[in-house]
């Protein structure tokens, strides 16, 4: 695949939204703590998948 392109991107995209979808429904349905709890476990993923996208571009 390109480096360059778009297409790339789109699991991010998409996960980005499933990750506020879980969120939000964690703080809802299952309380403060717990909604925390996979606020900062969704935080490290997007940072983890950030990261990869980006040293992607450098090889």
């Amino acid at each position: 695949m390109d480096p360059d392109s778009d297409i790339s991107y789109i699991p991010a995209i998409i996960g980005f939204f499933v990750a506020i979808i879980a969120i939000i429904a964690s703080f809802m349905f299952l309380g403060g703590v717990v909604g925390m709890i996979v606020l900062i476990v969704f935080l490290m993923i997007a940072l983890y998948i950030g990261y990869r996208l980006l040293s992607q571009n450098d090889g």
